[in-house]
């Protein structure tokens, strides 16, 4: 599978270097990777469902479902490869908020990262599969 991946910097002040598209206040910088997969993932207990909450044990007794991953919706995500039928899993803390779209016998469609606080929030996206 080839992945696209974004690095979005909100802020360009201060001192960085960064060899990118400039988008008004907005810096991003595109790479593409290659990685070989597996379909079997073994973070993701099967079968996964809406609702479905797995981690530390004191973390999934949480009722505001952060420091566990949660199964939040069945939902389409269209990436650069087609258009799929994932789950949306959300792993969020203070102040970390990371989410995955995992398609069943593809894989992981996309995943998001946003740091709150800092300046940088970051993408990938399948591109294609070969």
């Amino acid at each position: 599978m080839v992945y696209q991946d974004f690095l979005e910097v909100q802020d360009t002040e201060g001192e960085f270097e960064l060899e990118s598209e400039y988008i008004g206040e907005k810096v991003r910088v595109t790479r593409t990777r290659s990685k070989r997969i597996s379909t079997s993932y073994p973070d993701y207990p099967e079968p996964l469902k809406v609702g479905m909450k797995w981690g530390e044990v004191n973390d999934i007794k949480r009722n505001d479902n952060m420091y566990a991953y949660y199964v939040e919706v069945i939902e389409d995500v269209t990436v650069p490869a087609g258009t799929f039928r994932c789950f949306r899993i959300a792993y969020r803390t203070c102040p970390d908020d990371i989410v995955e779209w995992f398609c069943p016998g593809v894989g992981i469609v996309k995943i998001e990262y946003r740091h709150h606080g800092t300046i940088t929030n970051y993408t990938s996206e399948l591109a294609y599969i070969y």
